[in-house]
């Protein structure tokens, strides 16, 4: 499974990129790395971190069935991790990272990473989804993982995809559904109904580059844009409860994510965490959809 080689694959090379001081100095000064110690130790939680959602992103595809000859395009690389591991793995990939996306300059800290890893950069661009146009391919699949809540105008993103993407291929995202007040990124609760309004309560939002860009979608406004863009859609209703799995078995997901801790230890206590599966798609989050040109 891809999602447990990429991991086997990171951890045997982490004293390699423990030995690059770039690195380690431009990923503790992300948001995830701040909330660390700066030594060795929160260094590795930084990285483990983004390891375990590089895992969670190759785990969209890995049950696909598809081979090293489709066309990916990855939306959102992050630090690099993703397209490191299914390049080495020879998949004919192209991951865009915009080099100014409020996430403190992810694109370069791929770049850093490509050359530890030895790595071409060839197919590691700098670029919005919009600027997808710019490669001049059509893609089998495309695929993104906590990306299409950080883009303001997702409308004329899905369109561009929708060009990309092969006739016969299909996209699969992973993204909040904000039906749910809850903001997972700032482990916070939302004014329900009016998300942007809880910077009322919370003046210090105001002054988040990340704060500013996210788009509060939900399955409503995705399924609304398909139709829209004449794409078939169709939603998970068990990613909630695989949620709740993560939350209680994996503990660095759970620091980010302190404030549910409580209610879903009582939630399992209570041998009530498997009615989670009986959600309606509509009620989990975060989404979990797949797009495809409508025949």
């Amino acid at each position: 499974m891809l999602s447990q080689e990429i991991k086997q694959f990171y951890i045997e090379n982490l004293d390699k990129i423990l030995r690059n001081d770039i690195v380690k100095r431009m990923l503790l000064a992300t948001p995830l790395g701040r909330r660390q110690d700066q030594d060795d130790e929160g260094f590795k939680k930084t990285f483990i971190g983004y390891l375990n959602e590089a895992a969670i992103t190759v785990s969209l595809i890995e049950n696909s069935q598809i081979s090293t000859s489709d066309k990916l395009l990855e939306v959102g690389g992050g630090v690099g991790l993703t397209y490191i591991f299914l390049t080495h793995k020879g998949y004919d990939i192209i991951s865009i990272e915009p080099s100014d996306s409020g996430f403190d300059d992810y694109y370069s800290i791929g770049k850093v990473m490509c050359e530890i890893f030895d790595i071409s950069t060839d197919n590691w661009y700098p670029y919005l989804v919009e600027d997808s146009l710019k490669l001049g391919k059509t893609f089998d699949c495309i695929f993104s993982n906590n990306v299409l809540e950080h883009i303001p105008n997702i409308e004329p993103s899905f369109k561009a995809m929708k060009q990309v993407l092969d006739q016969d291929g299909f996209m699969i995202h992973n993204t909040v559904n904000y039906i749910i007040p809850y903001e997972p990124h700032f482990g916070m609760l939302l004014v329900p109904g009016n998300p942007r309004f809880t910077e009322v309560l919370k003046p210090s939002l105001k002054e988040s580059s990340m704060w500013k860009g996210l788009n509060f979608i939900t399955t409503r406004k995705i399924a609304k844009i398909c139709k829209k863009n004449s794409l078939q859609v169709g939603f998970d209703n068990q990613v909630m409860y695989q949620t709740v799995q993560r939350v209680t078995s994996e503990e660095n997901f759970a620091q980010r994510h302190s404030f549910l801790v409580p209610v879903l230890k009582l939630v399992s206590f209570l041998k009530l965490t498997e009615l989670f599966k009986y959600l309606p798609a509509t009620l989990n989050t975060p989404m979990l959809f797949t797009v495809k040109h409508k025949k």
